[in-house]
């Protein structure tokens, strides 16, 4: 299903992104459209995308890194600053991102 917000369609995304290469869509313009609620909607999923895109970027050497990197830094943020305010005594951040379905450790092990 879709989500209301964004449209974007995270549960087809997650299993997209955990079955083949995704390059496609973290290169697609409209996933870094309206991104507030994208980051809102699904925050681990985003900051798979906007992690995708910074290694693609980094890889050809593009002009296009240095704002992919500060997506991606200000997406983690996001997801770090979230779980701050969740008060979770049993985990934190890198915790979360390794337990995650989302992909991001195998993202960043792509580089």
């Amino acid at each position: 299903t879709e989500a209301e917000g964004s449209g974007w369609p995270w549960p087809a995304l997650l299993t997209e992104v955990t079955v083949q290469d995704v390059t496609h869509i973290s290169l697609d313009t409209m996933a870094m459209l309206d991104i507030q609620t994208k980051l809102t909607e699904c925050s681990l999923g985003f900051l798979s995308m906007t992690l995708n895109r910074l290694m693609i970027f980094s890889k050809s050497m593009t002009e296009e890194v240095v704002g992919a990197a500060h997506l991606a830094a200000s997406s983690l943020v996001f997801v770090d600053d979230l779980l701050f305010n969740l008060q979770l005594d049993w985990c934190d951040t890198i915790c979360v991102l390794a337990l995650t379905a989302w992909p991001v450790v195998t993202l960043l092990g792509r580089a």
